[in-house]
């Protein structure tokens, strides 16, 4: 049910006896959207974080003497340097670590010193206490190997591109772009070595292909281009994966990253209906300049 929450069509009913694909996994998921991932908690690390945000607080509380019976409890237990429960006891070791590998000129927990403050000198939160928690587990986002091979071919600069991607105000174009430059558009992710349903022609990536390689869309290249160069400063003589990037253009330009995002989500419904539409009284969707202009 995660699966299919986290990365099917808003339109497609969950269905308990289909196997739904992972389009992304933890060692990406978990970054910043500015790097690529969806910010997706590792509730293990995130569960160790509330222990250690929870112990922290109930030092801070026993030093300025605002504790509650239990936290009361708890603290005499510390002072007398024997947990009695396995509940504090894992929240003293998990604390220990998080002050030896962060913080290792605090004061120990068997000396009941004041909590871990941060810049601000104020008690760590939970969310502080997190991020560094994940930033050590994965110094960075982990990359595809067609995202590393794009870096090659292409010059894809990654996570610059997501970065700008963040800037773009057109809300469904910047999902779609999103969603491709993270490889992580559903229905066509795990497609490899394989003929287009559209066009016919053999490919290993349906990414670069389906957006501008597929017959379909070299169709419609000059209008693509006539759209970009009337709407945008910035001018393009081809549409292609160099185009897409917006990674190469500065972020103080607003009209054509949302112009690209917007473009890149009108394909994206038009591949779409070719590729999974099963209603024939539903129209097929045509790439319309007066329709970029309305979005």
């Amino acid at each position: 049910m995660t699966r299919w929450f986290l990365f099917s069509s808003v339109k497609n009913t969950y269905t308990e006896e289909r196997k739904y694909k992972t389009m992304m996994k933890i060692d990406r998921a978990y970054a910043d959207w500015k790097e690529g991932g969806i910010k997706l908690w590792d509730i293990e690390l995130r569960h160790i974080a509330f222990k250690i945000w929870y112990m922290n607080r109930l030092l801070h509380n026993n030093y300025n003497n605002n504790n509650n019976t239990l936290q009361e409890w708890y603290t005499e237990q510390l002072s007398r340097k024997k947990a009695h429960t396995s509940t504090l006891n894992d929240m003293c070791r998990h604390w220990g670590v998080f002050r030896v590998k962060f913080y290792q000129n605090h004061p120990k927990i068997n000396e009941l010193p004041d909590c871990i403050r941060n810049d601000n000198d104020e008690p760590l939160k939970l969310k502080e206490i997190y991020e560094l928690m994940i930033k050590d587990r994965h110094p960075t986002p982990r990359r595809t190997e067609w995202q590393k091979l794009w870096a090659v071919r292409y010059n894809t600069a990654i996570p610059k591109v997501f970065i700008n991607i963040n800037s773009i105000s057109h809300q469904k174009g910047r999902n779609t772009l999103f969603r491709f430059f993270s490889r992580s558009l559903p229905g066509i992710n795990h497609e490899r070595d394989t003929r287009c349903k559209i066009c016919g022609h053999l490919f290993r990536d349906p990414y670069s292909h389906l957006f501008t390689l597929c017959q379909d869309i070299l169709d419609i290249e000059k209008t693509i281009i006539s759209t970009v160069n009337k709407l945008s400063f910035i001018k393009i003589h081809r549409w292609s994966m160099d185009t897409l990037d917006i990674s190469k253009y500065n972020r103080t330009e607003r009209i054509f990253p949302n112009l690209i995002g917007i473009i890149a989500h009108q394909l994206w419904k038009i591949i779409c209906h070719k590729l999974f539409n099963t209603d024939e009284s539903k129209p097929e969707p045509k790439f319309e300049q007066k329709v970029i202009e309305t979005e």
